[in-house]
């Protein structure tokens, strides 16, 4: 049975679990809630679903290349996250 954390501290989170969530869910941010960016994935969300009736007029396209876009530029920012947060500089959402 897992021990307690001690108040004030948080579980390490892994880096190859944050591209585990990348590799699944990349289009709605899964790996952003993942790595304690919590804002940066319910924007993500809000791009994606926001844009959907967009898509019909054939505008809404833009807000999905740029999800795409956002998402290559993440692979290579998910080890510091994890890092960061693991550290204790990020403070998770409770």
């Amino acid at each position: 049975m897992a021990q307690p954390l001690a108040p004030g501290t948080v579980r390490p989170k892994s880096i190859a679990i944050a591209y585990v969530w990348w590799v699944l869910l990349w289009w709605c941010g899964g790996h952003r809630f993942y790595s304690g960016r919590i804002a940066g994935g319910v924007i993500t969300m809000v791009l994606l679903f926001g844009s959907l009736p967009f898509l019909i007029m054939g505008i809404g396209i833009f807000a999905y290349v740029a999800i795409i876009i956002w998402a290559i530029v993440d692979l290579a920012l998910i080890p510091g996250w994890i890092r960061a947060y693991n550290r204790g500089e990020t403070q998770p959402l409770r």
